[in-house]
């Protein structure tokens, strides 16, 4: 059966989009994400990321469940102590 979704409207072009992929990130040195990635701590820990837009890096102090507060272009395996890492765009 074929549910009709309603046309969409200003408002629902304004709303944020739900990420449309998920992925297991490997923490790493020398890899780079090739668009602005969300990423969901499973485990609680340091996450050391180069946020999308930025030119340093930022280390942020996770909880389980947590999502990194940036849109991020790497996770570095440097200072990364969070697991379970799961990457969204």
């Amino acid at each position: 059966m074929l549910i009709n979704l309603p046309l969409p409207t200003p408002e629902m072009a304004a709303a944020p989009q739900l990420p449309r992929n998920a992925f297991t990130i490997v923490p790493s040195d020398n890899n780079t994400f090739s668009a602005p990635v969300a990423v969901y701590v499973g485990g609680a820990g340091a996450v050391m990321v180069l946020p999308w837009n930025a030119e340093s890096e930022v280390t942020y102090e996770m909880l389980a469940g947590a999502i990194v507060p940036v849109m991020v272009r790497m996770v570095f395996f440097t200072d990364t102590t969070a697991t379970s890492l799961v990457g969204s765009y």
